[in-house]
């Protein structure tokens, strides 16, 4: 279990967020929601070992984590990258982790980028270079690079960030069934609150107050979820349920 404990971020000098606290389980996909500007992305990189905890703590099974790659996995909203890599080559990467400094990747680990590139639904983009990629088919290179990073807690920064609403879909359907088969502790910042409930076990409510409610998406009651919607976005938001599933509606 992932545990965020007190954890406070901040922007240079400037307190932004104060205290969070909440906690992820394995096999459960926990989204945090929360304005732009926030500071959900610097709470991920604080939680990732990016930047450095100034107030807070963050445990894993009630122990600090060693940060060695083996433990926590991070994609950010941004990737860049700087040489036209094939995509097997490029989830391969994942496994720096595990190869030694002047080392070579072993069979053992093609073998498990092999199969990141099959869980992820790339294998047929395996000899593909990255630059040829669309936004999708590199997001899910990403995921498959993240998979073979093969850690027990992953943490993704708008994973569905630049894509259309059909491959937005694509990816969370992917996320989910990585985390419930692979029992994964994943958490993910989003900006659609109608994903977040779809796709998501928990759903983490965040203003510069810290947590202001955890709401699990199958038996969080619908007055529950519109109080906090309107406490982060505003009184031009409602959810209703429609078909099983929550819907938002704006204006």
């Amino acid at each position: 279990m992932l545990e965020i404990n007190n954890l406070c971020v901040y922007a240079g000098k400037n307190n932004i967020i104060n205290n969070v606290t909440f906690n992820a389980q394995y096999g459960e996909l926990t989204a945090i929601l929360a304005l732009n500007g926030t500071g959900k992305t610097q709470l991920l990189n604080i939680i990732a070992n990016i930047d450095p905890i100034k107030k807070g703590e963050v445990l894993i099974d009630g122990i600090k984590p060693k940060y060695d790659g083996k433990t926590i996995s991070y994609l950010p909203q941004k990737v860049e990258v700087y040489s036209n890599f094939t995509c097997l080559e490029y989830v391969l990467m994942g496994r720096t982790p595990y190869i030694s400094t002047f080392g070579y990747p072993s069979k053992k680990d093609i073998d498990i980028a092999e199969e990141s590139i099959i869980v992820s639904g790339v294998e047929h983009l395996k000899e593909r270079k990255i630059y040829s990629l669309s936004g999708g088919e590199f997001r899910r290179t990403c995921i498959a690079k993240l998979l073979a990073q093969d850690t027990r807690v992953m943490l993704l920064d708008e994973p569905c960030a630049y894509l259309d609403c059909r491959r937005q879909q694509k990816i969370m359907y992917l996320l989910r069934d990585i985390v419930k088969k692979n029992n994964k502790c994943a958490v993910v910042t989003l900006h659609d609150p109608s994903i977040a409930f779809k796709f998501c076990d928990k759903v983490i409510f965040i203003n510069s107050n810290g947590v202001i409610s955890q709401l699990y998406s199958k038996t969080a009651s619908l007055n529950e979820i519109n109080c906090y919607l309107t406490k982060i976005y505003g009184n031009k938001i409602r959810a209703v349920e429609l078909e099983d599933e929550i819907v938002i509606l704006w204006g």
